[in-house]
């Protein structure tokens, strides 16, 4: 049998849409054992309710994978063990899904999937490299699909900053938060984008905080997703006043978070307090860096 731990993400970092991606240390676990009969069984003992097997993205990446390669013979008993990653939330529940499926075929398939297939199948089927690659890696990364391959490179990200993500109750899917996206963009939008990606990732690169809350600005994406997550410009505006470096929409959203300097002990109380008089509830945590990606182990 298998164990496979693979970490939430958070993708776009405001400027670096579908391109930008960070694991962080909260997770999602799976099991996967061998079976003698051609049988396909999913077992759930996770803290969340079942869904089918169709709309299971572990499930359907294996077999997916397992047809890719003329093995859909293969028997399996796919365990959802701990799901800590909320589903619809802009925090790579889909991704870790992904990425979960193609280690346990590769796991059926014994093991014949190098690093890179890895990343291409995640990539392919996610439809975008920005959340399945720091999923699988670990860490910040800037992440390119193009011509058949991924190439990535790792941003270093202070250990003195940690991330601050604010959960709401309600969902939003990512199909409707690119609904909204406009099929155009001025030029003078595309240069602000590109300025601001640029100076975020050599501003973590050189800890030259002073510039985050310049570099993480976005006019691609949130400006028009804010309008789908109630009170998103009211949390930013506390965060801003609350010492933050920068505050931005977790993905697709809803979530949102804060980047700050660990030494910035008050914000997260702070915040909190003010989340509890908003209309709806929101879940608040304190989240580091993950920089081990996907954690696979072998269990007799």
């Amino acid at each position: 049998m298998l164990k496979i731990k693979v970490p939430g993400t958070s993708a776009n970092i405001g400027p670096g849409f579908d391109t930008l991606g960070v694991a962080i240390d909260i997770y999602n676990e799976y099991y996967i054992k061998k079976l003698d009969t051609n049988e396909k069984k999913v077992v759930w003992k996770s803290n969340v309710s079942s869904i089918d097997n169709k709309e299971n993205y572990t499930y359907t990446t294996i077999l997916k994978i397992l047809n890719k390669y003329n093995k859909h013979n293969i028997g399996f008993e796919l365990t959802m063990g701990s799901i800590d990653v909320p589903i619809s939330r802009g925090l790579g529940s889909s991704a870790s899904a992904i990425v979960a499926g193609i280690y346990a075929a590769n796991y059926l398939l014994d093991d014949i999937l190098t690093l890179e297939d890895i990343k291409l199948l995640a990539t392919e089927f996610e439809g975008h490299p920005d959340n399945v690659i720091p999923a699988i890696i670990g860490g910040l990364s800037v992440s390119v699909y193009e011509d058949k391959k991924v190439y990535t490179s790792l941003i270093n990200f202070p250990k003195d900053l940690e991330f601050i993500v604010m959960i709401p109750d309600f969902k939003l899917s990512t199909e409707l938060a690119r609904k909204v996206l406009p099929e155009k963009y001025y030029r003078k939008d595309c240069v602000f984008n590109i300025s601001r990606v640029a100076l975020l990732i050599n501003s973590l690169n050189n800890k030259e905080y002073e510039n985050l809350r310049i570099g993480i600005n976005d006019k691609i994406h949130q400006n028009y997703r804010k309008e789908l997550i109630k009170n998103c410009n009211k949390i930013f505006e506390v965060s801003k006043e609350l010492g933050a470096y920068g505050e931005f929409i977790s993905g697709a959203g809803p979530t949102l978070i804060s980047i700050i300097d660990k030494k910035n002990t008050d914000f997260f109380h702070d915040m909190k307090e003010f989340l509890e008089t908003l209309e709806e509830k929101w879940d608040i945590k304190k989240l580091q860096i993950n920089n081990k990606g996907t954690l696979i182990e072998v269990i007799e």
